[in-house]
């Protein structure tokens, strides 16, 4: 028999929700990873709504930080940009899948400009990146965005695509792209075309 006193959800919940509580005030106090995660699931208790606001908050105070992420930090914001993937892709999924789709797209938006800040000499972030692009086909089975959603957030994401952390977006998303789609993404990147912001699903 495992002792009390071992690490383990049925010893936790022994504790109490409301010594719970405290415990996790405390050890969130000074981190913001914590903080942030327990804001979510607050969030997410309330609405997926509500969830889907946080995780796109969060995104873009990424995507507009111009900081750089060093070996020191980056444990912790790779952490951090995994949890909001994992979120988009299973809780926010699940019951909001246009809302999904836009998140996953956004994220796999974002891989250059992320990408270019951090020290990713593991290529732990990259494949942050890689997972969500794979999202957005995964997604796109539920959420069912129109030809031309899916044709301008691709566009969107292989146009920035210096790392690779997009390739296979086309082959993924050829199927809800058809054939005069995926002609008119060739032409579109042929001819250099500034992406636009696609149109809800």
């Amino acid at each position: 028999m495992a002792s009390k006193t071992t690490l383990n959800q049925k010893n936790l919940e022994a504790l109490g929700a409301e010594r719970l509580a405290e415990l996790l005030i405390d050890i969130s106090t000074g981190n913001a990873n914590a903080k942030r995660r327990l804001r979510m699931e607050l969030a997410a208790a309330e609405s997926p709504d509500k969830l889907a606001g946080e995780i796109r908050k969060r995104l873009a105070s990424i995507a507009n930080a111009s900081t750089g992420v060093g070996w020191r930090t980056l444990k912790a914001f790779v952490a951090d940009l995994e949890t909001q993937r994992r979120h988009i892709a299973t809780r926010v999924a699940a019951a909001a899948p246009a809302e999904a789709w836009d998140l996953a797209a956004t994220l796999a938006a974002m891989g250059d400009g992320t990408l270019s800040r951090a020290t990713d000499t593991s290529g732990e972030l990259l494949g942050v990146f890689h997972r969500a692009a794979l999202d957005m086909a995964a997604i796109a089975e539920t959420a069912n965005p129109s030809p031309e959603a899916v044709g301008l957030r691709v566009l969107e994401a292989v146009s920035a695509n210096g790392y690779g952390q997009n390739d296979g977006l086309i082959t993924a998303l050829a199927p809800r792209l058809g054939e005069a789609g995926l002609r008119a993404l060739r032409d579109a990147l042929l001819a250099g075309k500034t992406p636009e912001r696609a149109p809800a699903p």
